[in-house]
């Protein structure tokens, strides 16, 4: 280094000097960069060169991948942060590999990012030198497990490195539920973390391919559960004071209560401004003018005036999926089994280490109702831990938002061949879609689209009613061109005088007497002709309605009022109301939520005689809420009526419908598997790790640099319905009055 020349240079003429190279013929000329012979045995310059270079680096390398392999070097399982830059030169040889060179720029990427296929590539390597090495292929085997891929991937990827075997996958999960055992086992007995369970019914049908003497098929059931950490709630508001006060209630037996006194406490004046801001936002969210000049106005609304009770919108659920077991729920000594195995085995609550607390166990209201049936059989039972005097049940709010829907659908469907424009069937007619085959549980997803797109368009027609236009866009657009568009505080007034006209009872009574006799303030504008009411064309088929034998509707001689106008009204009247229960329930107002359920619906599951089960439910949850639990009870049960999973606004859903989603993931693993619900493979591997399964796909997308994949359905555009109805409405006049009008 001390003279003019260097290594470098000369090493540089060695390379590319003609005599370095052999001849074609010499046996040398073959030896160029290989790892064999030695090169200290090579005569000519340039193999021994080439030689030397490639054999210091294999030696490298291996000396590298021996310290990657290491345990410290966080490529095992069991630790988390691996030590950057392991394989250096491994890595910088195979990035020279996978990137190619463009022209006398840098190297560019091609495809795919070089740095993740260099660094599978890697993996692979090490977990072929030593197999405990195998944090990425683990975590790909769970990946396939999850996707339920077929065995044959498994061992196909694993021989090429990429994954382990299923067996190895299958021995992860079961230690991973075994650690989530102990750490359910920790929280249960914590005394300052609260938690609560959430269960429903599972089942799943085994046929018998292989027919055989003594073999049949089956219907397997069983109990699905999830453990849900209870947020906002201090250890006070379950503790043994407040079991003590709430078994004295329960023993006291059910309030007195009056009809009076329950529709006393539903706040009218709360429904009332909900109803017209769900007014106003119909006409902002389809009218594109109104949408850019008063969206923000309209949400600061449902923020603060129709808020009663709001969870934190950024509150991330804690849920624990728990083994499923094979009771049958329902019979009471399976759901007793069931809640049992939960409390006792799984959570570790036994005689021998239960403190007197409180623990809810929520569910549908097949399952509240069977809580409540457990603990009436119960009650001789020698201990307090044996009448389960700790069992608090809570009734979730899906399955009851389910009933309501279904309520109000088979009360205003009539059929779907009548002429009557008032009812759901003729306006289903319209827009092509098809009678539900039972009209007393709809398909929530596709028969709640067709309701709502029904009732949004009533609402926009009472709209262009109320403004006497005949194209609502048109005319905000044409106000919006002059700069003359509606102050935000002129249509809070129409939308208040809409709810009072098309939504509120005192409008449907008004609706059927004569115009004359009708309060100014609640009446709808006169029709200028009576329309004639549309024929439908012939059918051959029966609606749902007729086939179970409703007939038509006749007044008494002189009626002058309006039976369609008004059947519009009453199915108005649900509609917005179950508009804000949807909507509340997206973005966790849970006051509003428990406004519109319990209190405002009970009235109404009683007088529609429809699933009198759930007016007992609701009747049951208003009793224990309003009349049984402390304020910190009440707040707390609040507080965790509802779950969010992703911790972002607009993402909260019901228990209940949870429970659905969990049962779900756990069917599709159970596809053409002849097994029970307590059979190892799915108490101790599939169940407990329902929310690993789920996760581990997207944490490996996020770890190669994948954008998530959304999980939201989008609503496809319904303007060609919204033109059929809106049309329709317009012929027929619906929302005007109509002297004795009466279509049956």
């Amino acid at each position: 280094g001390n003279t003019g020349g260097t290594v470098s240079q000369i090493l540089e003429l060695w390379m590319s000097h003609p005599y370095g190279r052999p001849r074609a013929s010499h046996p040398e000329r073959e030896q160029m960069y290989r790892l064999d012979p030695p090169y200290t045995t090579i005569a000519y310059a340039r193999p021994a060169l080439t030689c030397f270079s490639a054999q210091i680096c294999a030696d490298r390398v291996a000396k590298d991948a021996a310290r990657a392999v290491k345990p410290d070097a966080g490529l095992h399982l069991r630790l988390h942060v691996p030590r950057a830059r392991d394989c250096g030169l491994l890595f910088d040889l195979s990035m020279r590999a996978a990137t190619p060179k463009r022209g006398t720029g840098p190297r560019a990427r091609v495809q795919r990012p070089p740095e993740i296929v260099v660094t599978g590539a890697i993996s692979s390597l090490l977990f072929s030198r030593r197999r405990t090495a195998n944090l990425l292929p683990l975590s790909n085997s769970l990946a396939f497990f999850a996707a339920r891929a077929e065995q044959s991937l498994f061992r196909i990827a694993s021989r090429f490195g990429q994954s382990t075997a299923y067996t190895t996958a299958y021995r992860a999960l079961i230690t991973l539920s075994d650690g989530q055992a102990d750490h359910l086992r920790r929280l249960a007995a914590s005394k300052v973390v609260c938690v609560s369970v959430t269960l429903d019914n599972a089942q799943h049908f085994g046929a018998q391919y292989d027919v055989r003497a003594g073999r049949a098929d089956i219907m397997y059931k069983g109990v699905v559960g999830t453990l849900l950490i209870w947020q906002d709630c201090p250890p006070s508001a379950l503790d043994e004071t407040v079991l003590n006060a709430f078994v004295a209630a329960r023993k006291a037996g059910p309030v007195n209560l009056s009809w009076r006194e329950i529709v006393a406490d539903i706040d009218r004046d709360f429904i009332k401004c909900t109803g017209a801001i769900h007014w106003l936002d119909v006409a902002v969210s389809r009218c594109k003018p109104l949408w850019t000049a008063y969206r923000e106005h309209v949400d600061l609304l449902f923020a603060t005036e129709a808020r009663k009770h709001q969870i934190p919108p950024t509150r991330r659920t804690v849920a624990h999926p728990l083994c499923s077991n094979a009771h049958d729920p329902s019979l009471a000594t399976g759901l007793k089994d069931a809640v049992m195995d939960f409390y006792s085995e799984q959570l570790g609550i036994t005689p021998e280490n239960w403190t007197p607390r409180l623990m809810f166990f929520s569910g549908d209201g097949g399952t509240f109702e069977g809580l409540g049936r457990l603990q009436k059989y119960s009650q001789i039972a020698p201990t307090p831990y044996e009448r389960l005097q700790w069992l608090g049940k809570q009734l979730h709010l899906w399955h009851t938002k389910w009933t309501a829907s279904s309520r109000t659908f088979n009360n205003n469907w009539g059929s779907d061949r009548s002429v009557d424009p008032s009812c759901l069937g003729n306006n289903a007619r319209i827009i092509k879609r098809k009678t539900p085959s039972n009209l007393k549980k709809i398909d929530f997803a596709r028969d709640s689209e067709t309701m709502f797109t029904i009732g949004e368009n009533r609402m926009l027609d009472c709209w262009r009613v109320m403004l006497d236009v005949d194209d609502l866009d048109a005319h905000f657009e044409a106000l919006a061109a002059d700069n003359k568009l509606p102050s935000f505080q002129e249509l809070r007034a129409y939308a208040a005088r809409l709810y009072r006209t098309y939504s509120c009872h005192r409008a449907y009574l008004q609706a059927l007497r004569p115009y004359e006799k009708q309060a100014a303030e609640y009446r709808a504008p006169l029709a200028q002709e009576i329309p004639t009411p549309l024929r439908p064309a012939q059918s051959t088929t029966a609606s749902g309605s007729e086939a179970v034998g409703i007939s038509d509707h006749t007044e008494a001689p002189g009626f002058a009022g309006d039976r369609c106008l008004a059947n519009s009204i009453l199915f108005l009247e649900d509609f917005v109301e179950l508009r804000e229960w949807y909507r509340s329930t997206s973005v966790g107002e849970i006051g509003s939520t428990w406004e519109i359920t319990a209190q405002n619906q009970i009235p109404k599951f009683a007088g529609s005689g429809h699933n009198p089960n759930y007016l007992n439910y609701c009747l049951s949850t208003y009793q224990m809420i309003e009349k049984e639990f402390s304020p910190a009870l009440r707040e707390a049960f609040l507080n965790n009526w509802l779950v969010n999973f992703v911790g972002r606004p607009g993402h909260f859903k019901e228990g209940d419908l949870m429970q659905e989603h969990f049962i779900n993931r756990l069917d599709r693993h159970l596809q053409h598997k002849d097994r029970p619900y307590d059979e190892p493979f799915i108490r101790n591997v599939v169940s407990p790790d329902l929310d690993i399964l789920s996760d581990i796909p997207r944490q490996l997308e996020e770890a190669v640099s994948l954008k998530a994949r959304s999980k939201r359905h989008l609503t496809p555009q319904t303007k060609a319905e919204d033109r059929l109805l809106a049309d329709h409405y317009r012929k027929t006049a619906l929302h005007r009055f109509c002297k004795g009008r009466s279509l049956g």
